[in-house]
Formats: C-alpha cells, sequence, structure tokens
C-alpha cells in the first residue's frame, strides 16, 4: 500500500508548524494500513492527556449500561443525582422542562464549562478530595444557562454522564472504563484515573506564544479538582495505538450493538448554532451534527468521509474519527494545548489526503 503522499504532506506540516509530536494511526477492517509517528522528545514515549476524546469513550460505557436496561436514555437526571431536582435558570426561575439524561448526551442540558462555579468552589474548600459524584452534584446548584433541551451548550455534561454511570454500576467510573471497555479492547496503556504518576509520564503539552512552543506545567493540565475525581469528559489518558484498539473493537461491535451505536452517531443535533458554538476548539463545520457526546458527519465528503462518520477531539490536538460504512479507523496523537488557534484545520486536511490515498489503494 501506498501512502507516500500523505507522509509527505504530514512530514512538511510538522516542519512548518514545528509540531513537537505527532502520531497518526489508520485501520482498515481492524488491520493498521499505515502509521506515522515524529517526536522532538528522546524516547519512544506514546502517552499522551487526551481530554476530551474521553466523551467518546462515556458515550459508549453509558450505552452498555441501557442495554443491560439498568438505565434509561429518557431518565431524569435527578433519579440518579439529588442535586439535579428543583432546578432553576441563573436568572433565578425555575426550569420548565426536567432535564433528562438525553439532554446530557447532546451536550443541551443547561451546562456550562465553569469549574469555578460558586458550589463547586464551596465543595472543594469544605471536602477533602470529594469524588466524582459529589463534585458533579455541584453543576448545577448556582443555575443553569438555558432551559434542558433549548439549545447546544459544549460543557460538563459528558462529567455528569460518568458519574450517572457510577450510580448505576456501582462502580467508580475509572473501574467501569477499566473492566468494560479497557480490558475487552487490550488497551494496557490507557486510565481515566486522576493518577499523577502517570501524568508525569506523558509527552508534555506545550502551547504557542511568538511561534516558539512552550512546556505546560504537567500537574495543571488535567483538570484535577480531586484525587478521587474522575472526569468522564476530560480524564483520559492513553496512546494513539491504545486508543485504535478502542474505535476498531466499537466498529467490530465488540462493545456495544448496532442498534446503541446507530444512537451515538445520529445527528440529533443539525441546526447551526452547535457549529458556531463548537468552532472555538473542535473540529466542527457546517458538514457536522452532534449525536451523543460526538460529532457527526451529515454531509459526504468530496474526497470519501460519508454521512455518519464521527469522532471528537481534545484540548491538545489528538484526534478521532470512525467509518462505519467502510470500516476505518483514524487517531491522532499531539501535544498542543489551544490548537485550533494555531494548527486550525490541520486534522481535516490530513483525513482528506488520507482518505484520497485510501481510495488510490482501492481500500475504500
Amino acid at each position: 500500500m501506498n501512502f507516500k503522499a500523505s507522509t509527505k504532506f504530514i512530514k512538511s506540516k510538522i516542519k512548518e508548524l514545528e509540531i513537537p509530536y505527532f502520531n497518526i494511526v489508520v485501520c482498515k477492517d481492524g488491520e493498521k494500513v499505515f502509521n506515522y509517528r515524529e517526536s522532538k522528545y528522546k524516547d519512544d514515549n506514546d502517552l499522551l492527556t487526551m481530554y476530551s476524546m474521553t466523551k467518546v469513550i462515556t458515550s459508549v460505557a453509558f450505552m452498555q449500561l441501557v442495554e443491560k436496561k439498568m438505565v434509561k436514555i429518557t431518565d431524569p437526571v435527578s433519579k440518579y443525582l439529588s442535586g439535579y431536582k428543583n432546578l432553576k435558570l441563573l436568572n433565578g426561575n425555575k426550569v420548565k422542562k426536567e432535564m433528562t439524561i438525553k439532554h446530557l448526551l447532546t451536550m443541551t442540558a443547561g451546562l456550562d464549562y465553569d469549574h469555578n462555579r460558586p458550589a463547586l468552589v464551596s465543595l472543594l474548600k469544605k471536602t477533602k478530595n470529594p469524588n466524582t459524584i459529589d463534585v458533579c452534584e455541584t453543576f448545577a446548584k448556582d443555575g443553569l444557562v438555558s432551559e434542558p433541551g433549548e439549545k447546544f451548550n459544549y460543557s460538563l455534561c459528558a462529567d455528569v454522564v460518568g458519574a450517572i454511570i457510577e450510580k448505576v454500576s456501582k462502580q467508580t467510573f475509572s473501574s467501569y472504563i477499566e473492566e468494560h471497555i479497557f480490558k475487552p479492547c487490550g488497551m494496557k496503556n490507557s486510565t481515566v484515573e486522576t493518577n499523577l504518576k502517570l501524568l508525569n509520564k506523558t509527552v508534555p503539552d506545550v502551547y504557542f506564544k511568538n511561534g516558539k512552543a512552550t512546556n505546560i506545567e504537567k500537574i495543571s493540565r488535567l483538570v484535577k479538582l480531586s484525587k478521587n475525581f474522575s472526569s468522564g469528559g476530560a480524564s483520559l489518558i492513553s496512546t494513539p495505538e491504545d486508543f485504535s484498539k478502542f474505535l476498531n473493537a466499537l466498529l467490530e461491535g465488540k462493545l456495544i450493538s448496532k442498534k446503541s451505536l446507530d444512537l451515538i452517531d445520529f445527528s440529533h443535533i443539525k441546526e447551526t448554532p452547535f457549529c458556531l458554538d463548537v468552532q472555538k476548539y473542535s473540529i466542527a463545520s457546517f458538514d457536522y451534527g452532534y449525536g451523543f457526546l460526538v460529532r457527526v458527519r451529515q454531509v459526504e465528503s468530496p474526497h470519501g468521509m460519508p454521512v455518519g462518520e464521527f469522532g471528537w477531539d481534545g484540548a491538545a490536538g489528538s484526534y478521532c474519527l470512525c467509518d462505519r460504512k467502510n470500516n476505518i479507523s483514524i487517531v491522532m496523537g499531539m501535544n498542543i494545548q489551544d490548537w485550533p488557534n494555531y494548527i486550525k484545520d490541520l486534522h481535516v486536511k490530513i483525513v482528506e489526503q488520507i482518505y484520497d490515498e485510501l481510495r488510490s489503494n482501492e481500500l475504500i
């Protein structure tokens, strides 16, 4: 198989943008067909803080519990978390509609991404190392930014789904993911635990200032509200190879049924506000809608990415794509914070180049 053009393009962009770490894994029918890696670091370490790539795993984990009839998508959040009863808006008015788990999965629950809300700050002052459920119970106490179901707002919804997974499974979020996702997939280099020792082994995150890469202090690179808190939205430490195993298992039907995956990669949110909100910090265009914690392609790409192609990305530039029609998975690993303002649409351009060569190699 020939991926010379993709290799040349990727190498040129790494040099042009001075990207310190890059690793891409492309699989077709569960088999690796292309891999390119460059790192300015001396060792062969591929362990990354993948941040919001966690959301894809959280979505799949929740659907496992739905399949076991332990929870329903339509259940009110207050059935599992008492802090979501009698909700109010920020202006003090009572909400008109009850928040459901579907609102969380589609980011329409009325939450935000503010870790400085008074209720949370108060909990952290009063309680040493609160757990996942305790932390998530505070997210709505100071008021919602909008009515549940009213509009898309990228927020802490996935963290709350993680807390519900704990309540329903009677396991910690990290132990549930380890047992039901990582072990079945053979992911030996992944965790969603707040593990400072492992964090210190990851490739350092960087940000670019005046064209120069500056390391970010490792201790600040994950949301560490408490050592007993695991974020359903941002706690993943993994490698591109490991995450590729997850996507391939998902495509092979090893984790959830086709019916469940159909719900995840269905565009529940199709309106313009989704794209306008998400493009500030994620891969988004008007070609995409929003499923259950993932973006979902609504318009076929001229390069061959089909309707239904889905995935997400992370705060330091890691990216994933799942193509059920062609049985293709793509994972990119990077370590650049605030990447939308630096590398812009690089992920998309690389994926387009890859798909061009997948077609020329008659793999799609």
